[in-house]
């Protein structure tokens, strides 16, 4: 990714008031998904879904498949 961030320490504490809340909650989940995973592993793993992704949208629900966005409150 260029430029080069880290995404585990990327975001903002008050997301909430940016974004709608299916978005924000799809996105909380994309990061716990890669939580877990290190750099050279997420890395990689977050490429491959932007790559076969069109839009935003689409990426998020590729990573979180199966996982309703309202599963999560704020």
């Amino acid at each position: 990714l260029f430029p080069a961030i880290n995404i585990k320490k990327s975001g903002t504490r008050r997301e909430d008031l940016l974004l709608p809340p299916d978005e924000a909650a799809r996105i909380w989940l994309t990061r716990n998904a890669v939580n877990d995973m290190d750099e050279q592993e997420m890395t990689p793993f977050l490429i491959d879904k932007i790559r076969k992704t069109k839009d935003n949208e689409a990426f998020l629900r590729s990573i979180n498949t199966g996982i309703p966005a309202n599963s999560v409150g704020y």
